[in-house]
């Protein structure tokens, strides 16, 4: 019965997305709606990024190592759930711009129940599978904080290179639409 409230939802949101579309063989679970654009859904170890106004030009995004389980979307983001592997007790979480740009991934170090991006684009908030809450930051000045009190001094012009210090300001400053 879900795959077929799923069908239902795609089919009303962005009109029917073929079945050769679906190149996991599994059921296309979970499903999450980012803004009035575009629907993500979870194919196996996929995203599949469906544009609103034309569903045939859906793009298929890759990244995890097992079957995703969950999806949340909000200010331009995406952020997917997988366990790291299936024989371990933590996920991985994967965060994408809006277009489909990985933006990498982050370790929880438990199974997440749920995810949700935080409306502001500050944070995913992952409720863990113990009903803790793991708040996982995306301000980029937190990062660099962290990574310099690690380090205990300043991130040299080559680590931050290396890091994309740079890319992740620019990222932060650029307009979003919430």
């Amino acid at each position: 019965m879900p795959s077929f409230g799923i069908y239902i939802i795609v089919n009303q949101i962005v009109g029917r997305v073929r079945p050769g579309r679906w190149g996991s063989g599994l059921p296309p679970v979970p499903i999450a709606f980012s803004g009035g654009e575009l629907v993500v859904i979870g194919d196996g170890f996929d995203l599949l990024f469906v544009p609103r106004d034309d569903p045939e030009t859906a793009t298929r995004h890759t990244g995890h190592d097992e079957p995703v389980r969950h999806i949340a979307a909000g200010a331009g983001l995406i952020a997917s759930v997988a366990s790291w592997f299936q024989d371990t007790s933590v996920d991985q979480l994967r965060l994408w711009t809006a277009d489909g740009q990985p933006l990498g991934p982050v370790t929880l170090p438990e199974h997440a129940a749920d995810i949700v991006v935080c409306p502001d684009g500050s944070s995913v908030l992952a409720l863990g599978q113990s009903g803790t809450i793991w708040r996982v930051t995306l301000r980029f000045e937190v990062w660099i904080e962290t990574a310099r009190r690690i380090a205990g001094r300043d991130l040299t012009a080559e680590e931050q290179r290396r890091y994309g210090v740079d890319s992740w300001r620019t990222r932060a400053l650029a307009p979003r639409d919430v």
